[in-house]
Formats: structure tokens, sequence, C-alpha cells
């Protein structure tokens, strides 16, 4: 069914209007207009799908651009939406961005790469736990490699770091190593070069080595 004035202009629908099949509007563009006046503060456009076909879809030269399906999915580039939101192509956000109804909401999954850019003064990633779990996690193939537990204690190589700084493995480091406390070693200590100002040695069970 089509409805048109003589200028092929959809017009001058003032009051409710049930259309009893199929509404097929052919112009330049269907603007829909709210008056300033109206009573109460129902919605410009209600679309109520009773059966089970799409809720509503957009096209372009007839393919799908934005569709969403009988159970609320929105797709953008898809017509197929496999979750609430479900976006093919790149998406833009420039206000902030919330993932998640509360603290305690479900994990969050990024499949692919991820990267953060920023040129301010602030952080540019901040990870706020709330809870007791863990702050941080770096996997490989579902190992963790590198941990940071609540508390702050950072592991690397454990997921369950003992002290501020847990290193389970070989670590080198090419500069100085400054430590004001005590260096307590239960293995071989081994040194290239090495200075000690105090020495206290209160019982010596193995050799101890030193190249010069």
């Amino acid at each position: 069914m089509q409805i048109a004035d003589a200028n092929g202009d959809l017009t001058n629908i003032t009051a409710n209007t049930v259309f009893a099949s199929n509404l097929n509007v052919t112009g330049d563009f269907v603007k829909v207009t709210q008056s300033a006046g109206a009573s109460g503060s129902q919605p410009a456009l209600t679309i109520n799908q009773e059966t089970s076909g799409d809720i509503l879809q957009l096209q372009r030269s007839g393919a799908a651009k934005v569709t969403v399906l009988e159970n609320g999915n929105l797709g953008i580039g898809t017509a197929a939406p496999q979750s609430a939101l479900h976006v093919i192509g790149s998406a833009r956000v420039d206000g902030n961005a919330l993932i998640g109804d509360s603290a305690t909401g479900d994990a969050h999954t990024v499949l692919g790469s991820a990267s953060v850019t920023y040129s301010g003064t602030s952080a540019a990633l901040t990870v706020n736990q709330q809870g007791t779990g863990k702050l941080f996690e770096v996997q490989d193939a579902g190992t963790a490699r590198m941990t940071i537990i609540d508390g702050g204690f950072v592991g690397i190589g454990t997921a369950v770091p003992q002290s501020a700084l847990h290193v389970i493995g070989s670590a080198t480091v090419s500069s100085n190593l400054v430590v004001s406390g005590n260096i307590t070693a239960t293995g071989l200590l081994t040194a290239s070069n090495l200075r000690v100002d105090n020495l206290r040695v209160d019982n010596i069970i193995n050799n101890i080595y030193r190249t010069l």
C-alpha cells in the first residue's frame, strides 16, 4: 500500500494512524517530527514487531547496514548480530566508554590486538581493582607470565608472588643494582666483579665463589 499526495510526498498524518497492510514510502526522504506541544513523553517513532522477523533494518542499495533482530540484538555492518551490539568494521568513541554495569561485572575479552594512545598528562592506562582478585596478569597460551596480585606484589614466572618482586627464573641487570636492605642468597652466588663494604657471614655451608 502506498500513501502519497499529488507531489509524491507522504504528509498530513496528524493523529494516530494504523496501517493494516504494508507501507511503502518512495521519495527523497522520510521525516518524523514530534511537535513541541505533544502531550506526554512518548517516543517520536515506535516500531512494534509482533512476529518473528527483524524489528528494523536500514539498507543501502539493498545491502543491510543496520539491523535490529527480533531479540533486540543490534548489528552494524552485519545483518546477523551475535550479541547485544555486534559491529563489523571500525568503531570510534570520542567520550568515555563504560563496559560492565558494576565493579563486579562480567569479564571482557578482546579478540585481537589492542593499543592505547594518549598524549595527556594522566596515566595512559589505569587498572582499578576494587575486589580481592588479581590486578593484572599477562598470559602466554593460558600460562601466567607476569602477575600483579591484590596488594601490589609483582610476580614474573609465578602467579603467586610472595614479595614485592618475585622472579622465578633468571634475571639480568645491565646497569647498577641498588639494594638498601639485606640480600639473602639460598643458592650459588657468582659475581665477576663484586664490591662489599661490609660483609657478615654467620655460617659457611657451601663454597663461595668469586671470579676476578
